[in-house]
């Protein structure tokens, strides 16, 4: 949904940018203003390109069975856009190299990145890691980028994975790296604080795309993925589950938002949503039976929520 909003935010500007142009009938001082006003452009589209800090190639996995290099790293702002060498060393078995984790100054970025790389062969790709757009607003710069690399047999899901390997890259010194932390405003609504996680409802957004959405700040505390879920939902008293769950690497944070259809509302007749009512769990991602690092039937007014 992001994505699409992103894309029609571009096609919205481009259309901005074709302004009307000025007279003919310009005097040389106007003309000097254009140039110096093209001129400035011209600067400014420069600062926008990532640009490549002083990086030495970092070795994240190298096994008798495949490698993974970073061989260079490019930073625009909170954005990182990283070159990749994957080797797959082995005669016959083709490998799925996926990068399952990142994160940016501590702020999960739900990356997507699976390549496929055959028996014996390289591949050179390019990754790019992002902060959503919430946390954009506050996270300038990508001083601390993580990432979690996992290498599995692409034709058998069964078979062990070949490895895994985690990095932390630091592009301006690890001195100089940051951990975003939210700060609380009086709008939020505290939903859980413990030793394990926190989690705040900090607005909700009635215009959503495919209906109506619930934003929720989540922290995970500990050194697991934690996972956090939701169910007997109600809405005005009518059952609507948002059919919600998300998991969260260890010592990160993110902004999640649980949406429901607009059919879902219909269905339970709900026309202006007042009250939402949940079951809220987070507990180990690794043992689900496990004690609960929170649950807790949570009741929201949404008239008390900032729209977004």
């Amino acid at each position: 949904m992001k994505k699409v909003l992103s894309l029609i935010l571009v096609l919205t500007m481009c259309f901005s940018l074709v302004a009307c142009g000025g007279g003919s009938d310009t005097d040389s001082g106007n003309e000097k203003g254009s140039s110096d006003e093209k001129t400035t452009q011209t600067e400014t589209k420069k600062e926008e390109k990532p640009k490549e800090v002083e990086f030495e190639t970092v070795t994240v996995l190298d096994n008798e069975y495949c490698l993974i290099e970073i061989t260079a790293l490019k930073v625009k702002g909170n954005e990182a856009e990283l070159k990749v060498l994957l080797e797959n060393k082995t005669e016959d078995k083709n490998q799925m190299v996926s990068l399952r984790e990142a994160s940016i100054n501590g702020y999960d970025c739900e990356p997507f990145f699976v390549e496929t790389v055959a028996a014996g062969k390289k591949s050179s790709k390019s990754i790019d890691v992002e902060v959503g757009n919430m946390a954009g607003k506050e996270i300038k710069n990508a001083t601390d980028i993580e990432l979690y690399f996992h290498v599995s047999d692409s034709d058998d899901f069964m078979a062990d994975p070949y490895g895994d390997g985690r990095v932390n890259l630091y592009p301006y010194g690890e001195e100089k790296a940051e951990k975003y932390t939210r700060e609380d405003v009086s709008a939020d609504i505290l939903i859980a604080d413990t030793d394990e996680v926190k989690v705040v409802a900090v607005g909700v957004d009635p215009d959503d795309m495919f209906g109506y959405g619930l934003i929720l700040y989540l922290e995970n505390k500990t050194d697991g993925e934690v996972m956090y879920t939701v169910d007997n939902v109600s809405v005005n008293g009518f059952m609507a589950d948002p059919f919600w769950a998300v998991s969260l690497p260890a010592n990160t944070v993110c902004y999640k938002e649980l949406t429901w259809f607009s059919t879902t509302l219909e269905d339970a007749g709900v026309e202006t949503v007042e009250e939402i009512e949940m079951n809220f769990k987070a507990y180990d991602y690794e043992d689900w039976f496990d004690d609960k690092y929170f649950e807790e039937v949570i009741t929201l007014n949404t008239a008390d929520l900032i729209e977004k």
